[in-house]
Protein backbone atom coordinates (compact mmCIF):
# COMPACT_ATOMS: atom_id res chain seq x y z
CA UNK A 1 0.00 0.00 0.00
CA UNK A 2 1.41 3.43 -1.12
CA UNK A 3 0.32 6.90 0.52
CA UNK A 4 0.79 9.85 -1.25
CA UNK A 5 2.27 12.26 1.08
CA UNK A 6 3.57 16.51 0.52
CA UNK A 7 4.36 15.71 -2.68
CA UNK A 8 5.86 12.05 -2.15
CA UNK A 9 5.03 8.03 -1.79
CA UNK A 10 5.66 6.25 0.89
CA UNK A 11 5.38 2.62 1.68
CA UNK A 12 2.90 1.27 4.13
CA UNK A 13 3.59 -2.53 3.84
CA UNK A 14 6.81 -4.00 3.72
CA UNK A 15 8.19 -5.19 0.59
CA UNK A 16 11.41 -7.15 -0.33
CA UNK A 17 14.35 -4.55 -0.90
CA UNK A 18 14.83 -5.84 -4.81
CA UNK A 19 11.38 -5.12 -5.34
CA UNK A 20 10.70 -2.61 -8.32
CA UNK A 21 8.29 -0.97 -5.88
CA UNK A 22 11.20 -0.86 -3.67
CA UNK A 23 13.84 0.65 -5.77
CA UNK A 24 12.20 3.02 -7.71
CA UNK A 25 9.96 5.02 -4.61
CA UNK A 26 13.38 7.16 -4.61
CA UNK A 27 13.19 8.05 -8.22
CA UNK A 28 9.98 8.43 -9.58
CA UNK A 29 8.45 11.64 -10.13
CA UNK A 30 5.19 12.56 -7.53
CA UNK A 31 2.26 10.98 -8.65
CA UNK A 32 3.71 8.59 -10.64
CA UNK A 33 1.37 6.31 -10.05
CA UNK A 34 -1.51 5.60 -12.26
CA UNK A 35 -4.07 4.74 -10.09
CA UNK A 36 -3.49 7.86 -8.04
CA UNK A 37 -2.42 10.17 -11.31
CA UNK A 38 -5.69 9.10 -12.48
CA UNK A 39 -8.06 8.11 -9.73
CA UNK A 40 -9.09 4.98 -11.49
CA UNK A 41 -8.64 1.46 -10.83
CA UNK A 42 -5.16 0.25 -12.89
CA UNK A 43 -5.16 -3.73 -14.13
CA UNK A 44 -1.88 -5.27 -15.04
CA UNK A 45 -2.61 -8.44 -17.27
CA UNK A 46 0.45 -10.16 -19.19
CA UNK A 47 -1.90 -11.35 -21.80
CA UNK A 48 -3.40 -8.06 -22.65
CA UNK A 49 -0.25 -5.66 -22.02
CA UNK A 50 -0.98 -1.65 -21.65
CA UNK A 51 0.25 0.74 -23.83
CA UNK A 52 0.40 2.84 -20.82
CA UNK A 53 3.55 1.11 -18.03
CA UNK A 54 3.09 2.57 -14.56
CA UNK A 55 6.79 4.35 -13.25
CA UNK A 56 6.10 3.11 -9.49
CA UNK A 57 5.42 -0.86 -9.66
CA UNK A 58 6.40 -1.34 -13.26
CA UNK A 59 4.64 -5.37 -12.15
CA UNK A 60 4.67 -7.43 -15.12
CA UNK A 61 2.29 -10.19 -13.97
CA UNK A 62 -1.47 -10.28 -12.80
CA UNK A 63 -1.72 -6.93 -10.64
CA UNK A 64 -4.62 -4.39 -9.73
CA UNK A 65 -3.82 -1.35 -7.99
CA UNK A 66 -6.61 0.61 -6.48
CA UNK A 67 -7.21 4.29 -5.57
CA UNK A 68 -7.85 5.02 -2.46
CA UNK A 69 -9.95 8.17 -2.46
CA UNK A 70 -11.32 9.97 0.27
CA UNK A 71 -13.52 13.29 0.11
CA UNK A 72 -13.03 13.38 -3.67
CA UNK A 73 -9.18 13.45 -3.12
CA UNK A 74 -6.69 10.36 -3.84
CA UNK A 75 -4.42 9.75 -0.77
CA UNK A 76 -3.00 6.69 -2.11
CA UNK A 77 -3.46 3.30 -3.88
CA UNK A 78 -3.22 -0.28 -3.32
CA UNK A 79 -1.26 -2.84 -5.32
CA UNK A 80 -2.53 -6.78 -5.25
CA UNK A 81 -0.48 -9.03 -7.05
CA UNK A 82 -1.86 -12.33 -8.02
CA UNK A 83 -0.79 -15.70 -9.95
CA UNK A 84 -3.94 -15.77 -11.75
CA UNK A 85 -6.69 -13.66 -13.05
CA UNK A 86 -9.30 -12.90 -10.38
CA UNK A 87 -12.62 -13.78 -10.40
CA UNK A 88 -15.83 -12.04 -9.88
CA UNK A 89 -16.12 -12.43 -6.30
CA UNK A 90 -12.16 -11.97 -5.68
CA UNK A 91 -12.57 -9.39 -7.30
CA UNK A 92 -15.42 -7.67 -4.97
CA UNK A 93 -13.41 -8.57 -2.19
CA UNK A 94 -11.07 -6.10 -3.03
CA UNK A 95 -13.38 -3.17 -3.69
CA UNK A 96 -15.22 -3.85 -0.06
CA UNK A 97 -11.73 -4.14 1.77
CA UNK A 98 -10.56 -0.40 -0.11
CA UNK A 99 -14.24 0.87 0.71
CA UNK A 100 -13.99 0.24 4.16
CA UNK A 101 -10.15 0.84 4.53
CA UNK A 102 -9.65 4.38 2.89
CA UNK A 103 -11.49 6.45 5.38
CA UNK A 104 -9.42 4.70 8.48
CA UNK A 105 -6.16 5.83 6.28
CA UNK A 106 -7.64 9.78 5.23
CA UNK A 107 -7.98 10.27 8.40
CA UNK A 108 -4.77 9.01 10.06
CA UNK A 109 -3.09 10.51 7.26
CA UNK A 110 -4.81 14.08 8.19
CA UNK A 111 -4.17 13.42 11.83
CA UNK A 112 0.14 13.12 10.81
CA UNK A 113 -0.23 16.14 8.63
CA UNK A 114 -2.14 18.47 11.31
CA UNK A 115 0.80 17.12 13.87
CA UNK A 116 3.79 17.51 11.59
CA UNK A 117 2.34 20.91 10.62
CA UNK A 118 1.99 21.71 14.29
CA UNK A 119 5.70 21.37 15.03
CA UNK A 120 7.01 22.67 11.71
CA UNK A 121 7.94 26.18 11.12
CA UNK A 122 6.38 27.09 7.92
CA UNK A 123 9.17 29.46 6.83
CA UNK A 124 12.47 27.15 7.68
CA UNK A 125 10.58 24.03 7.02
CA UNK A 126 12.54 22.93 10.88
CA UNK A 127 11.18 21.71 13.95
CA UNK A 128 9.94 24.86 15.58
CA UNK A 129 9.39 25.65 19.65
CA UNK A 130 7.05 23.33 20.23
CA UNK A 131 9.48 20.25 18.67
CA UNK A 132 12.34 21.48 20.40
CA UNK A 133 10.40 21.54 23.72
CA UNK A 134 9.40 17.78 23.21
CA UNK A 135 12.71 17.09 22.27
CA UNK A 136 14.63 18.55 25.05
CA UNK A 137 12.67 16.71 27.46
CA UNK A 138 13.31 13.47 25.93
CA UNK A 139 17.44 14.18 25.31
CA UNK A 140 17.90 15.48 28.76
CA UNK A 141 15.47 12.52 30.10
CA UNK A 142 18.15 10.31 28.13
CA UNK A 143 21.11 11.91 29.22
CA UNK A 144 20.47 12.09 33.06
CA UNK A 145 18.93 8.16 32.79
CA UNK A 146 22.53 7.09 30.56
CA UNK A 147 24.98 9.61 32.65
CA UNK A 148 26.15 10.51 28.63
CA UNK A 149 26.85 14.14 27.59
CA UNK A 150 24.34 16.48 25.73
CA UNK A 151 25.21 19.65 24.27
CA UNK A 152 23.86 23.01 23.26
CA UNK A 153 24.14 25.39 20.76
CA UNK A 154 22.51 28.45 20.04
CA UNK A 155 22.72 30.44 16.84
CA UNK A 156 21.84 34.32 15.88
CA UNK A 157 22.38 35.28 12.74
CA UNK A 158 24.53 38.59 12.64
CA UNK A 159 22.85 42.20 12.06
CA UNK A 160 20.20 40.20 10.95
CA UNK A 161 17.45 43.42 11.55
CA UNK A 162 20.15 45.38 9.05
CA UNK A 163 19.31 42.57 6.27
CA UNK A 164 15.68 43.41 6.37
CA UNK A 165 16.18 47.20 6.92
CA UNK A 166 17.95 47.29 3.41
CA UNK A 167 16.84 44.85 1.34
CA UNK A 168 13.68 44.10 2.67
CA UNK A 169 12.06 41.29 4.55
CA UNK A 170 11.34 38.75 1.45
CA UNK A 171 15.13 38.85 1.31
CA UNK A 172 15.51 38.44 5.23
CA UNK A 173 13.46 35.10 5.21
CA UNK A 174 15.26 34.02 1.92
CA UNK A 175 18.24 34.30 4.20
CA UNK A 176 16.56 32.84 7.21
CA UNK A 177 15.57 29.40 5.21
CA UNK A 178 19.54 29.24 3.82
CA UNK A 179 20.76 29.39 6.96
CA UNK A 180 18.35 27.07 8.35
CA UNK A 181 19.11 24.65 5.61
CA UNK A 182 22.68 25.02 5.94
CA UNK A 183 22.70 24.09 10.04
CA UNK A 184 20.66 21.44 9.02
CA UNK A 185 23.15 19.93 6.42
CA UNK A 186 26.24 21.03 8.50
CA UNK A 187 25.07 18.15 11.76
CA UNK A 188 25.00 14.71 11.95
CA UNK A 189 21.77 12.74 11.49
CA UNK A 190 21.39 11.97 14.74
CA UNK A 191 21.41 16.14 15.99
CA UNK A 192 18.68 18.04 15.55
CA UNK A 193 18.01 21.55 14.21
CA UNK A 194 15.37 24.12 15.29
CA UNK A 195 14.22 27.28 14.66
CA UNK A 196 13.96 29.11 17.95
CA UNK A 197 12.20 32.32 16.74
CA UNK A 198 13.12 35.37 14.82
CA UNK A 199 17.14 34.87 13.68
CA UNK A 200 17.83 32.61 16.42
CA UNK A 201 18.52 28.39 15.48
CA UNK A 202 19.18 26.16 18.69
CA UNK A 203 21.14 22.81 17.88
CA UNK A 204 20.80 19.25 20.16
CA UNK A 205 23.79 17.32 20.19
CA UNK A 206 22.69 14.14 21.65
CA UNK A 207 25.74 12.07 23.55
CA UNK A 208 27.88 14.93 22.62
CA UNK A 209 30.72 16.44 25.10
CA UNK A 210 32.11 19.89 25.17
CA UNK A 211 34.90 19.42 23.14
CA UNK A 212 33.02 17.45 20.38
CA UNK A 213 30.22 20.37 20.55
CA UNK A 214 33.16 23.41 19.87
CA UNK A 215 34.22 21.43 16.29
CA UNK A 216 30.41 20.98 14.92
CA UNK A 217 29.96 24.71 15.85
CA UNK A 218 32.66 26.06 13.90
CA UNK A 219 31.29 23.47 11.17
CA UNK A 220 27.89 25.12 11.48
CA UNK A 221 29.83 29.07 11.41
CA UNK A 222 31.61 27.71 8.08
CA UNK A 223 28.78 26.86 6.49
CA UNK A 224 26.50 29.77 7.47
CA UNK A 225 29.59 32.01 6.63
CA UNK A 226 29.33 30.15 2.59
CA UNK A 227 25.80 30.90 2.60
CA UNK A 228 24.71 33.37 -0.05
CA UNK A 229 21.44 34.30 -0.99
CA UNK A 230 20.90 35.42 -4.56
CA UNK A 231 20.44 39.20 -5.76
CA UNK A 232 22.08 41.10 -2.94
CA UNK A 233 25.44 41.26 -1.41
CA UNK A 234 26.13 40.37 1.92
CA UNK A 235 28.24 38.19 4.47
CA UNK A 236 26.57 36.29 5.98
CA UNK A 237 27.98 35.31 9.40
CA UNK A 238 26.67 33.99 13.08
CA UNK A 239 27.49 34.81 16.23
CA UNK A 240 26.96 31.07 18.17
CA UNK A 241 26.91 29.96 21.86
CA UNK A 242 27.99 26.28 23.40
CA UNK A 243 26.84 24.80 26.92
CA UNK A 244 26.10 21.31 27.97
CA UNK A 245 25.31 18.85 30.52
CA UNK A 246 26.30 18.28 32.89
CA UNK A 247 28.97 20.69 32.86
CA UNK A 248 26.87 23.90 32.86
CA UNK A 249 23.84 21.86 34.97
CA UNK A 250 21.23 18.98 35.06
CA UNK A 251 18.34 20.68 33.89
CA UNK A 252 17.70 22.01 30.39
CA UNK A 253 16.85 25.52 32.05
CA UNK A 254 20.66 25.82 33.53
CA UNK A 255 22.37 24.32 30.00
CA UNK A 256 20.09 26.88 28.22
CA UNK A 257 21.10 29.71 30.31
CA UNK A 258 24.72 29.01 29.75
CA UNK A 259 24.29 28.40 26.06
CA UNK A 260 22.51 32.00 26.09
CA UNK A 261 25.52 33.95 27.81
CA UNK A 262 27.97 32.48 25.77
CA UNK A 263 25.42 33.40 23.02
CA UNK A 264 25.95 37.05 24.53
CA UNK A 265 29.00 36.95 25.06
CA UNK A 266 29.75 36.28 21.48
CA UNK A 267 28.48 39.04 20.22
CA UNK A 268 29.80 41.04 22.75
CA UNK A 269 33.45 40.12 21.26
CA UNK A 270 32.90 41.39 18.04
CA UNK A 271 30.26 38.63 16.36
CA UNK A 272 31.05 36.02 13.79
CA UNK A 273 32.32 33.49 16.87
CA UNK A 274 32.04 30.77 17.99
CA UNK A 275 31.58 30.98 22.48
CA UNK A 276 32.19 28.27 25.14
CA UNK A 277 30.52 29.02 28.17
CA UNK A 278 33.26 28.61 30.60
CA UNK A 279 33.27 25.47 32.71
CA UNK A 280 31.25 26.32 36.37
CA UNK A 281 31.91 24.49 39.58
CA UNK A 282 29.99 21.63 40.51
CA UNK A 283 28.39 23.91 43.16
CA UNK A 284 27.60 26.53 40.69
CA UNK A 285 25.74 24.41 38.36
CA UNK A 286 23.78 23.16 41.61
CA UNK A 287 23.06 26.59 42.16
CA UNK A 288 21.94 27.18 38.33
CA UNK A 289 19.79 23.98 38.36
CA UNK A 290 18.21 25.29 41.38
CA UNK A 291 18.17 28.85 39.76
CA UNK A 292 20.02 31.66 40.59
CA UNK A 293 19.11 35.09 40.64
CA UNK A 294 18.06 36.62 37.97
CA UNK A 295 16.64 39.57 36.74
CA UNK A 296 14.84 39.51 33.15
CA UNK A 297 13.95 36.93 30.89
CA UNK A 298 14.89 35.65 27.52
CA UNK A 299 15.43 38.21 24.27
CA UNK A 300 12.79 38.98 21.91
CA UNK A 301 12.97 35.14 20.62
CA UNK A 302 10.06 34.20 22.72
CA UNK A 303 12.50 31.73 24.99
CA UNK A 304 10.55 31.18 28.21
CA UNK A 305 13.73 30.12 30.49
CA UNK A 306 14.47 32.57 32.21
CA UNK A 307 18.25 33.81 32.07
CA UNK A 308 20.61 35.23 34.61
CA UNK A 309 21.47 39.02 34.15
CA UNK A 310 24.31 39.14 31.84
CA UNK A 311 26.48 42.18 33.53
Amino acid sequence: MVLHRDKRHELLTPVPETSPLALSLGSVEPRSCLAIRLGTPQTCDPNQPSTVLCELCGHRGYAICEPLVAGGEVTGSMLITHPQPLSGSQRRTIEDTVAYTTPVLASLRNLQLAQSRAETDSLTDLPNRRALDAMLTRTFAQANRTDEPLSLVLVDIDHFKDVNDTFGHDCGDELLSMVATALAQSVRASDFVARLGGDEFVVVLPATDFDGARILAEKMAAAIANTHVLGFNWDTTASLGIASYPNHGTTIEAVMRCADNALYQAKKDGRNCVRPAPVIPPAAAAALTRGAPRTHSARETGLTYDLPCRG
